[in-house]
């Protein structure tokens, strides 16, 4: 009966262990996680307020279908991509066109 009892609260620690285990495990994921969103949030923060600022602008010329780039500063056009960040520009599933990405009042608190 002693064998009995010893092995049903054995049993009964083990399961206790295996549950703050598995908690532990958890919560260490979840800051994990939210470590590495926030991380690629503020990467991706960075790339679009370059991208705001860039000299460069990709524009698509209508009778060839071909995307060519306008630097601004020097008013040059190239169709060859440049290397430094560019606005570009995306196709428009509702307005079915062409068009930048605008967006408003960007502020990310970036430099």
């Amino acid at each position: 009966m002693s064998k009995l009892v010893q092995r049903i609260f054995r049993g009964f620690l083990q399961r206790r262990l295996y549950k703050q285990i598995m908690n532990d495990r958890n919560e260490c994921a979840t800051v994990i996680q939210s470590y590495l969103r926030r991380l690629f949030s503020k990467q991706t923060g960075w790339q679009l307020c370059r991208q705001q600022r860039a000299n460069y602008e990709q524009f698509r010329e209508e009778k060839t279908s071909r995307f060519f780039w306008y630097n601004k500063s020097n008013n040059v056009r190239s169709w060859d991509e440049p290397l430094e960040p560019y606005r570009p520009m995306v196709y428009s599933q509702s307005k079915r066109r062409w068009q930048f990405i605008m967006i408003a009042n960007v502020h990310f608190g970036f430099s």
